[in-house]
């Protein structure tokens, strides 16, 4: 009997565990913590209701055939340890952990060789697979930091540019560029970021560009999901219309404002219709009075 008792609590914990969204950043010398924290830190600012995790695991001056090379190698299994490692910690306080996607910060070591460059797209994308399969993710995203020599007429000497031409920094990029269109995710280009020798990046801009990395994301797959912008095809009788399908048993939704999506001001006056479950979902209708047509509206459940 007790063994039973014992079961069932661990049924009920699992149903009734906090989802936790996990992602990876890696790659070599740019893809330092402070990056890392940025994306993580700006993921949570966007959607306070539901936890984001970052696990971070990098390896500076390596070329991708580290991670992959017909097979997994080293790296591979250092960010996948890092990702087990964080797992077994949310799991230990009750929370489900789900592995959505990795953010990459990698290329400037395989821009050094064409041929290396050529095998690019081959090893990275069987990386990311075998990666979604051990972390048993589904369509997980993958967004790509294209690389970039600086700048500056100084490093047009390839002498200056470890031994490499503005023609092979160029290759690389395109080779990210085009990871972005054909992957689950898109590319964000670091051209314009300032770097202090010819690679890398300050504290400061890894932070930037980070924070414009998570704020994308956000946009690109989130906001879809919880928000709807002010705009006169969701006005109906001066009202704001915003329908959505909430998990069956949770109808605790409140709906927020935003100006600029660094703070969510929740409304305290909107009226909710909620139709009968259907498919394991209900279907909510709110209607806001006197909407703002340059704000943004976000519906979401309050944890």
């Amino acid at each position: 009997m007790k063994k039973i008792a014992i079961i069932l609590l661990t049924l009920f914990q699992l149903v009734n565990a906090q989802e936790v969204d996990v992602f990876l950043a890696a790659g070599q010398s740019n893809a330092k913590a402070t990056w890392s924290n940025s994306i993580e830190m700006t993921l949570n600012r966007l959607r306070p209701e539901k936890e984001t995790v970052v696990v971070h695991s990098y390896h500076s001056g390596n070329w991708l055939y580290a991670w992959w090379n017909e097979s997994p190698q080293q790296n591979y299994y250092d960010n996948l340890t890092a990702l087990e490692a964080e797992f077994s910690e949310l799991r230990s306080t009750g929370k489900e952990p789900i592995f959505r996607g990795v953010f990459w910060f990698q290329g400037e070591g395989d821009s050094g060789s064409y041929s290396t460059m050529n095998l690019y797209k081959e090893r990275f994308k069987n990386y990311l697979a075998q990666l979604e399969l051990d972390m048993e993710g589904d369509q997980i995203k993958s967004v790509i930091v294209v690389i970039d020599g600086n700048q500056d007429s100084f490093y047009d000497e390839p002498t200056n540019l470890a031994g490499r031409t503005r023609a092979q920094i160029e290759y690389m990029r395109n080779i990210h560029v085009e990871l972005g269109l054909e992957l689950d995710g898109f590319a964000v280009d670091s051209r314009d970021y300032q770097r202090g020798d010819a690679w890398h990046l300050s504290s400061a801009e890894l932070g930037s560009l980070g924070q414009r990395i998570g704020e994308k994301y956000f946009l690109n797959y989130w906001l879809s999901n919880y928000t709807i912008t002010g705009n006169e095809s969701n006005l109906e009788n001066g009202k704001f219309y915003m329908p959505f399908s909430a998990p069956s048993g949770i109808l605790n939704w409140t709906v927020y404002r935003s100006d600029d999506l660094s703070a969510w001001t929740p409304l305290l006056r909107s009226e909710k219709t909620i139709s009968e479950a259907s498919n394991g979902n209900y279907l909510v209708e709110v209607l806001i009075d006197t909407p703002s047509k340059s704000s943004f509206y976000k519906i979401a459940s309050p944890e």
